[in-house]
């Protein structure tokens, strides 16, 4: 294939990655920009862990989590960092000791790495020396640690393997040695040819393949059921030539060795559900219908309708069911499990009987329980004398004066629970947690009331999309003499 040939098929790669994800546009100017550097210890250190657990590198909630829990490693019983960091939900606590041992080895090592030594080397034998020294790294681990830190390679996993093969660029997917140098190969060659830098390539074919998640944008189409009829490529697609479309595909070699190990629920029982991109782990919970019989399509179909996960999790059960081939039978699989999702976030974090410490467990309890509200709802959390939880009331919705929140309203539960202290937790549907001028009114109120009854407001939280805000942490939790 002529390099003109592969620059019109890189354009349409990018163009169609940039049409539906936007926000990948500001990803790939970083991406180009930079090149190898020698990385803090601190930061090599911290990208190895979340490697290793699978962590997406460009979150940075998942970032600071991913540095407490590093702490937590060389300072702490591994045993209990699951309680201390339940957002990954014990991936190291439920790893065998042995495990554990080569994460400690390698997170170690990555402190005082050679890397002026990789500056130097080809990049297989930078790989073989990282697989050697840090024993967590196995597989393509060890092609996206160097990845994340600018040296300039690309990660041959599976997804950009099976992309290369339907391309007719390679000729087979595997896991062996020989088969990743194939791979890399082969990115290194289309680099050469559009002029682009390797991790441009690396991360646009991984969007386009579905290894790298893509926030519920649908932009993934060479997936292990591929969406030809909206792949951007198709005319360039051997196996699209030769299978046809998605409609009138029938069975053939090539169809066979891409369609039997690469399965959403058969790649779940061999990798983990965590190596599967939004779309995939969608499909698994739907259910074929006639107009759409491929569940993966549907679930691309509905992603690409809603815009994102979020706004998928916002939608009501008549609006999840007119969309073609969704149906109500899928409508009810879909609300059903958000509300699980839901409740397993609030019941994680806190719930009766757990201790209440901090305003940021009750900001995560809530968050998701006022994902999509559209008016303020407000809430009361019953606390016995050790400030443990003895109930949440739900108390009214609508805006906080509007609702016409007297303080009997919001006590009279306290003082059927026997409550000695109370939490009163609201949220903006703005998304900020910033308080208006009612809810410092209502909050000064509120707080004389509880004095009066004996039962003291421990706290007033107002819950935001992203963060929140404590009267008590702010130290605005007291009336001041010149509130007004």
């Amino acid at each position: 294939m002529g390099t003109m040939q592969l620059s019109e098929i890189w354009n349409k790669l990018l163009g169609h990655v940039i049409q539906f994800a936007p926000w990948a546009e500001d990803r790939l100017e970083e991406v180009r920009k930079r090149t190898w550097y020698l990385p803090s210890p601190e930061t090599a250190q911290l990208n190895l862990l979340m490697v290793c657990l699978d962590l997406d590198l460009d979150d940075f909630r998942h970032r600071s989590k991913a540095k407490h829990l590093l702490e937590e490693l060389f300072s702490s019983d591994v045993s209990q960092i699951d309680a201390k960091t339940p957002m990954f939900s014990g991936q190291i606590a439920k790893l065998p000791q042995k495990h554990v041992d080569r994460l400690l080895q390698s997170v170690k090592w990555a402190f005082e790495a050679p890397f002026e030594e990789f500056e130097q080397l080809p990049v297989d034998q930078a790989v073989i020396l990282v697989r050697k020294s840090a024993p967590s790294l196995k597989g393509f681990r060890a092609h996206r640690w160097l990845n994340s830190l600018g040296y300039h390679v690309a990660t041959p996993d599976l997804p950009r393997q099976r992309f290369l093969f339907r391309m007719g660029w390679l000729k087979e997917v595997s896991t062996a040695e020989a088969g990743k140098k194939a791979a890399f190969k082969e990115i290194q060659k289309l680099s050469v040819a559009v002029e682009a830098p390797l991790r441009e390539i690396d991360y646009v074919l991984g969007l386009f393949a579905g290894a790298i998640e893509d926030s519920g944008t649908g932009v993934a189409r060479c997936l292990a059921q591929p969406l030809c009829e909206e792949c951007p490529i198709a005319s360039e697609c051997l196996f699209f030539r030769i299978q046809g479309s998605d409609k009138d595909r029938g069975s053939g070699a090539l169809a066979d060795t891409m369609r039997t190990e690469d399965l959403p629920k058969e790649r779940i029982r061999k990798e983990g559900p965590e190596h599967l991109s939004s779309a995939e782990l969608l499909s698994v919970l739907l259910r074929p219908g006639q107009s759409v019989p491929n569940t993966l399509q549907l679930a691309h179909r509905l992603l690409r309708h809603a815009g994102s996960l979020r706004r998928l999790s916002e939608m009501s059960f008549s609006g999840l069911s007119e969309i073609p081939g969704v149906g109500s039978a899928n409508a009810a699989i879909l609300m059903s499990t958000l509300e699980l999702c839901r409740k397993f976030n609030e019941e994680d974090y806190f719930g009766v009987g757990q201790h209440f410490t901090k305003a940021e467990a009750v900001f995560t309890h809530f968050r998701s329980r006022f994902l999509g509200a559209k008016q303020e709802e407000i809430y009361v959390i019953n606390l016995d004398s050790q400030l443990k939880v003895i109930r949440i009331v739900p108390v009214s919705k609508g805006l906080l004066l509007q609702a016409q929140v007297e303080s009997r309203e919001i006590f009279k539960e306290a003082i059927k629970d026997s409550a000695h202290s109370m939490i009163i937790v609201h949220n903006h549907p703005s998304g900020s947690p910033k308080p208006s001028k009612a809810d410092r009114r209502i909050t000064e109120h509120l707080y004389r009331a509880g004095e009066f009854l004996r039962i003291p407001i421990q706290d007033h939280i107002i819950i935001g999309e992203k963060e929140y805000y404590s009267f008590a942490e702010e130290g605005t939790l007291e009336p001041s003499e010149d509130f007004s």
